[in-house]
């Protein structure tokens, strides 16, 4: 058997959560195929002034960059976390990647958006109140509060069963090991790195700032005015867009912070060594909690794929199908047509 089907079948969520991004790109290209042939069948084409382009094109920075940070932002922690003499640092940073990632493009977004307030050339009289939400889907939100609502549960949840560390941190899962004398077992406390208060705190405060900075973005975008009456009705479409863009941003986002934490939990509680004596064949040290362990691993290797994928199409679905769409137009029109005159 090969080495890499005997992995797949020993530890499959391990599997999936290291190569899970594969899938996220197939269905996000799945998405974007199907929204394209959408776009190519309307034959109404929206007007999108140059500062939503450039908002589009932050919002697409921003998917890379939470992209790029849930993967470095951890392998640079991981390098730092462990000392030459082997004691471990707090490294409060840790888990902010794909959150913090995604603050400066939705701050950068807002103050562009802020600026097109004076870009009206013919002023239209608003037909009834905007506010944040106007242009948002119920589903997307319901989706981002479900995903916030998760990540809050578990940094409280994992946040009450920390334990201080010598660093003062509370970063610590206090599991049970096993001293043998003879055949009789002792009980000793160890600690392992965990997703504890000191490092659930910084999370929440960065998740809490970008909810902020998202429902700036959001109003802003629902507030400025349009720029002509004969316009208005594509520029909601473009705005109705937006919105979606950066509610799936939000969401994708807050899902990966997710995984990670719950990722980083489950392997707190599994076992983190085995003893062997010659009345006990294996004892394993640790794991009292190796059930509920298994099971955070299996949701963290589900929801990453999931969170990459509202990442990917919340920074593309905006305008790469139209962008697309509007390529291939031209060669469909160029196309000839057989004209068959009258009389003939």
């Amino acid at each position: 058997m090969p080495a890499w089907l005997h992995v797949a079948i020993s530890d499959p969520w391990s599997v999936l959560y290291a190569h899970g991004w594969v899938a996220s790109v197939v269905a996000a290209l799945a998405i974007l195929a199907m929204r394209v042939r959408a776009v190519g069948r309307d034959s109404n084409v929206d007007a999108v002034s140059m500062r939503d382009r450039i908002v589009f094109l932050m919002l697409a920075i921003g998917a890379v960059l939470v992209f790029l940070a849930q993967e470095l932002v951890r392998d640079l922690a991981a390098t730092l976390f462990v000392n030459p003499d082997w004691t471990t640092n707090f490294i409060w940073w840790r888990y902010v990647g794909p959150p913090a990632a995604l603050l400066v493009p939705l701050i950068s977004a807002a103050v562009v958006l802020r600026r097109a307030r004076r870009d009206v050339e013919v002023r239209v009289p608003p037909s009834a109140a905007r506010d944040w939400s106007t242009f948002s889907s119920r589903s997307a939100l319901w989706c981002a509060s479900v995903a916030l609502g998760s990540l809050a549960s578990v940094s409280i949840l994992a946040g009450m069963q920390s334990s201080q560390a010598a660093d003062g941190a509370f970063r610590l899962l206090r599991t049970r090991g096993y001293e043998i004398y003879g055949d009789s077992r002792a009980l000793q406390e160890e600690g392992m790195d965990y997703f504890g208060w000191s490092y659930s705190a910084p999370v929440l405060v960065i998740s809490g700032l970008l909810v902020i900075a998202v429902w700036v973005v959001l109003r802003e975008n629902a507030l400025r005015p349009y720029r002509r009456p004969e316009t208005a009705a594509s520029e909601s479409r473009v705005r109705s867009s937006l919105a979606s863009s950066i509610t799936m941003l939000l969401t994708g986002s807050v899902l990966l912070t997710t995984a990670i934490a719950l990722r980083d939990i489950g392997n707190a509680g599994l076992p983190w060594g085995f003893m062997s004596t010659e009345s006990i064949d294996s004892l394993p040290i640790g794991g009292e909690f190796e059930a509920l362990s298994r099971v955070l691993l299996a949701l963290a290797a589900l929801m990453r794929p999931i969170g990459l994928t509202f990442v990917l199409i919340g920074g593309t679905i905006g305008w790469l199908p139209s962008l697309i769409a509007r390529r291939g137009l031209p060669a469909s029109r160029g196309t000839a047509q057989p004209v068959t005159e009258v009389g003939q």
